[in-house]
């Protein structure tokens, strides 16, 4: 069963319609930008449409996983000046 699915009949990832109103973008790229924007944990299948495990995304909705915060960017500067 693609998206993989148990006997249960359980999808283990998200499906391009929960992906869609989870970022509220149809667009393949689009979604990948938006996941990548709030710091959500994601792979991106060969045709290029991301995947989000439905246990990562159960955890993040209730508050029980990490979220790094989207505005924060490391300080790169030490690195460029070659210390």
């Amino acid at each position: 069963m693609p998206g993989g699915g148990g006997a249960d009949g359980l999808r283990a990832c998200l499906t391009d319609d929960e992906l869609a109103d989870l970022t509220g973008r149809p667009q393949k790229s689009r979604q990948v930008e938006w996941l990548r924007r709030f710091g959500w944990r994601f792979a991106v299948r060969s045709d290029g449409r991301p995947r989000v495990a439905r246990a990562y995304f159960d955890k993040r909705m209730a508050g029980a996983a990490e979220t790094p915060d989207p505005a924060f960017e490391p300080d790169f500067a030490p690195l460029r000046a070659g210390a």
